[in-house]
């Protein structure tokens, strides 16, 4: 199976705190190396990171396909490259008017507007 932009992922949690996270697949099939490699942005739960003013709030059940466990929140200061046989389990899928607001967040953070 090849992953696409906007599936909610479960991939090895990076700072083994516990056995998965959940992060978005922000690139899609024109990105180098698609198939093998996904860029993805880090998915939490956790209101405190939710506050940061980068954060995009996402409800349980905003995605176009599948539900998230609750209310989430994306960080898009948290990014990373992910290898295909990484990744564990596909949650759901964000439709594009969600990750057309991730894409905001980005564009704030790094022109800090």
């Amino acid at each position: 199976m090849t992953y696409e932009h906007g599936h909610v992922v479960s991939i090895p949690d990076p700072h083994e705190r516990r056995p998965s996270r959940p992060v978005v697949i922000i690139s899609d099939s024109d990105s180098p190396d698609h198939g093998e490699l996904y860029t993805t942005v880090a998915l939490t739960g956790s209101e405190h990171y939710g506050q940061n003013r980068y954060a995009v709030t996402v409800e349980k059940d905003e995605p176009a396909t599948g539900e998230l466990l609750k209310r989430s929140y994306v960080e898009p200061w948290v990014t990373q490259q992910v290898h295909h046989d990484d990744i564990r389990d596909v949650h759901a899928r964000f439709g594009d008017d969600t990750m057309k607001r991730i894409a905001k967040a980005f564009a704030t953070m790094v022109l800090r507007g």
